[in-house]
């Protein structure tokens, strides 16, 4: 999902996956798309920066979602699937991540105006080992989000707050729990601004076991291109938590098709 921080990507690995509805039948729709970035990051941590030996590297990746032809509770079922390189150091050489997603999504509850979207989200790493051997990383997270835009605010601004719940993080029998909220604003010239607050918590035995992380960012369209640049930064117990560098400025360039 996971989820680095483009307009694109963290639409679908921090806010949720959002498919517009309409008043006919739900059709069939399939998109893809593709983006590069100086750096991945998950949940503020980042996972392309060689079990921390750097503040991040290149990320690559891309992705199908299919939007299916079936409604129910006036939302619209979607599956789909993602993957990008990973970079978690010498012990643990998993270069793959390949993810697979579901879900039904919905643009109001009732006549409320809030979008909804429920589903969940597989993180599998087909080739990872660590140096004693195989290791299984692969691990499910189930997840609900909530949206509402202010239109008749000035910049139009949308609220969304999301609840990730997973037994296995990771692969171990520890339970997760993560809730981001976000806020983006519709600028002059086509820009978006966005700013967001995570907190993600592991039960476990570890003296740490939580920690926050926080973004801002501004994206914009250009000639069908989806350019972003953000900022990420996090409490210092976030490397504790997860074995990796956290936070930093990321740029990407992403494309839909």
């Amino acid at each position: 999902m996971k989820n680095f921080t483009t307009a694109l990507v963290a639409s679908a690995l921090i806010f949720g996956s959002s498919l517009a509805m309409s008043e006919e039948e739900p059709e069939m729709e399939i998109s893809a798309n593709v983006a590069l970035a100086n750096n991945y990051l998950f949940y503020g941590a980042s996972q392309t920066a060689d079990n921390g030996a750097g503040s991040g590297g290149e990320a690559i990746s891309g992705g199908f979602d299919l939007a299916l032809p079936f409604e129910i509770l006036g939302g619209q079922w979607y599956v789909g699937t993602w993957a990008s390189n990973v970079e978690w150091g010498s012990s643990d050489t998993a270069s793959i991540e390949l993810d697979f997603y579901g879900g039904i999504a919905g643009d109001s509850i009732g006549s409320t105006g809030v979008s909804w979207d429920v589903g969940a989200w597989a993180y599998t790493y087909p080739d990872n080992h660590d140096s004693g051997g195989t290791e299984d990383f692969d691990y499910i997270e189930y997840y609900i989000n909530l949206g509402y835009t202010f239109d008749s605010m000035p910049l139009s601004p949308s609220l969304s707050v999301g609840v990730y719940f997973s037994d296995e993080y990771f692969g171990t029998t520890d339970q997760s729990f993560h809730v981001p909220v976000g806020l983006e604003f519709s600028l002059p010239y086509d820009l978006t601004a966005y700013g967001s607050y995570g907190y993600f918590t592991i039960d476990n035995t570890a003296a740490i076991d939580d920690y926050s992380y926080y973004s801002f960012g501004i994206a914009k369209t250009v000639l069908g291109v989806d350019l972003d640049l953000s900022w990420t930064g996090a409490t210092d117990d976030c490397r504790a938590v997860q074995g990796t560098n956290c936070g930093g400025t990321v740029f990407s360039i992403a494309k839909s098709f």
